[in-house]
């Protein structure tokens, strides 16, 4: 197996068992065991959504990713010329900040709220959006393997 391959074959790897996005997993896990009070489907049933769900999902996981790989291949710039001076500029950022709060700062985020999680009736819509967020949950984990030189 030659070095590219190798190394594409890590970082899908990676890109997928990842400690970033292990957190979410148990979200992804308890989608499908439910509320104990739920009725019971048939076997033939059940693997059918399973597949519709998981297909759904890596379908979300795969559009960040691929979206994230076209804009790292259209900037035709090298990545790896421009990493140590991003990280400077991020690390005085978040030095700045840290003295910022230190002084008495507090930072507000605001988020969408696109549903409060209180019901499994939220589709594929849904399903789909969990894929996005794992994926880029995921990036902060993966995207150094993939920029990575063989």
């Amino acid at each position: 197996m030659g070095a590219p391959l190798a190394l594409a074959f890590a970082a899908g790897l990676l890109a997928a068992f990842n400690p970033c996005g292990f957190a979410l997993l148990p979200a992804y896990l308890a989608y499908f065991v439910g509320v104990a009070g739920e009725k019971q489907s048939s076997p033939l049933r059940a693997t059918g959504r399973a597949i519709v769900v998981s297909g759904t999902l890596t379908v979300g996981f795969a559009a960040v990713f691929g979206i994230v790989g076209l804009i790292v291949t259209l900037a035709s710039v090298q990545v790896s010329r421009v990493a140590p001076w991003l990280t400077v500029v991020v690390a005085a950022g978040l030095v700045a900040l840290g003295i910022a709060m230190i002084r008495g700062y507090e930072p507000k985020l605001s988020l969408p709220r696109l549903s409060k999680g209180t019901s499994r009736d939220s589709g594929l819509p849904g399903i789909f959006l969990f894929g996005v967020s794992y994926a880029t949950v995921s990036l902060s984990c993966t995207l150094p393997p993939f920029l990575g030189d063989p």
